[in-house]
């Protein structure tokens, strides 16, 4: 975590919120857009701070995880692993697997990474 977070820094811990997903009572559009909106927003952040430490935390599976980790140090995801994307089921244990195979074929640059020593 000290490379990720180190000590001699100050944490700046930002939220940019989606817009209404799927599901919710605002919803109106396509999950499509909401992600290419909020990779936008990641792209601004990386943009004004370089050396920030990012954190997606919202909206990944495996389908996009490459896309997020060009920009991102790491993801927090919960939903997308759930059995048919629903919050109120079960973890899948093959959506697991998918997203882990997937952040498995992207090189790691973090210092502290220990993906070598992951099954």
């Amino acid at each position: 975590m000290t490379t990720l977070f180190p000590k001699h820094g100050k944490i700046l811990i930002g939220v940019i919120h989606l817009s209404p997903l799927p599901g919710s009572p605002r919803w109106r559009g396509s999950l499509d857009d909401v992600l290419r909106k909020a990779l936008a927003d990641v792209k601004a952040v990386r943009t004004a701070c370089p050396k920030a430490s990012i954190l997606i935390g919202s909206g990944v599976t495996a389908r996009n995880v490459k896309t997020f980790l060009e920009l991102a140090d790491g993801v927090i995801e919960g939903t997308s692993l759930k059995r048919g994307g629903k919050v109120e089921n079960p973890v899948d244990p093959n959506r697991v697997a998918a997203l882990r195979r997937m952040m498995s074929q992207i090189p790691c640059v973090s210092k502290s990474c220990r993906c070598d020593q992951e099954s």
